[in-house]
């Protein structure tokens, strides 16, 4: 009897980490294909993305990395990079 309620619960507890591991994937999905639409929108139109979407190789594109490529751009959030 014991031996069925702990294999119910490892059952329990594997469909539980399956959903939650299920969602973060399709969160994941959906992050990447709006980013993707996002910066597919922005080169059609000739307007910039969302700085976040500038990925650079720190995860973003800094000052120094757009002055570099000859990007100009004034986000007005003080950053520095």
């Amino acid at each position: 009897m014991e031996e069925r309620q702990t294999a119910a619960s490892a059952m329990a507890f594997l469909e539980v980490v399956s959903r939650a591991v299920a969602e973060i994937v399709m969160a994941n999905v959906l992050n990447a294909t709006r980013a993707a639409s996002t910066i597919v929108a922005s080169v059609r139109s000739g307007k910039p993305a969302h700085p976040s979407l500038r990925l650079g190789s720190r995860g973003y594109m800094g000052k120094a990395c757009r002055q570099r490529n000859g990007i100009h751009m004034d986000f007005s959030d003080n950053e520095s990079g």
